[in-house]
């Protein structure tokens, strides 16, 4: 992700962004393991299941997107990190 650093707007956009990719990864991973266990209770298939409850599943461009985003996401991250390190390393020897 390239922004202007200065900029205050670009710097909460970068933080949504994050906050919503997470949270779109959360969501689903928690939506899939109640399915499992709901699967492991009932017996019945995931696609069986779905079609009774009439879930629409995620095709294989969106796991594509979640994927691509986790990975510019876990870039920021590092980073921030890397920021927060050489910050510490100036104070230190200032």
């Amino acid at each position: 992700v390239v922004y202007a650093p200065w900029c205050q707007f670009c710097q909460k956009m970068e933080d949504e962004f994050v906050k919503h990719v997470e949270l779109w990864g959360t969501r689903r991973r928690n939506f899939n393991d109640a399915l499992g266990t709901i699967m492991d209770s009932t017996g019945q298939t995931k696609k069986k299941l779905g079609d009774e409850l009439g879930f629409e599943w995620d095709d294989e461009k969106a796991t594509e997107k979640l994927d691509t985003y986790k990975k510019t996401v876990d870039t920021i991250k590092r980073k921030r990190a890397i920021e927060a390190r050489q910050k510490k390393f100036k104070r230190m020897v200032a």
